[in-house]
């Protein structure tokens, strides 16, 4: 699961055609600026108590924009958090049975658990569309300040 940010506005994108150089420069501050805040957003929305996974989101550049994603093997829990899952069965991956703290502390081992399922929490899509009118706003604010 991942979160792909471009340049979509086309009066701005010309504007970067016409000024090669600056524009250069304000997509290399839009993408260090816009790429943490989406980072910060994403962080604070996801909905994981172990902060294994909070923890787990990365960015890096695209030639347009940026991505912010989850590194393995979380990436594979946010694709869960944010869609949800049926109820199903744990089975064992290593070993014959699987071994957990229970709620007092005491030791549980089990051959396989009924995994209740988990809701869906669209944490992924909600800071999508509370990042998008952010990071417009950024890259039009970046572009200002170098074409004053």
């Amino acid at each position: 699961m991942s979160v792909v940010a471009r340049v979509n506005d086309t009066q701005l994108q010309n504007f970067v055609r016409r000024d090669q150089a600056s524009g250069a420069q304000v997509l290399a501050e839009w993408q260090s600026e816009g790429s943490l805040e989406l980072l910060m957003q994403l962080r604070g929305n996801t909905p994981v108590r172990s902060g294994l996974t909070r923890e787990s989101i990365a960015r890096r550049n695209t030639p347009k924009g940026f991505t912010v994603y989850f590194t393995k093997p979380y990436d594979k829990i946010a694709a869960y958090l944010e869609r949800g899952t049926r109820p199903h069965v744990i089975f064992p991956s290593a070993g014959r049975v699987l071994s957990w703290e229970g709620r007092f502390g005491e030791q549980r081992f089990a051959r396989s658990v009924r995994h209740p399922g988990t809701r869906a929490t669209y944490f992924i899509s909600r800071t999508r569309e509370q990042v998008r009118p952010v990071l417009s706003q950024l890259y039009r604010f970046i572009w200002e300040k170098y074409h004053r």
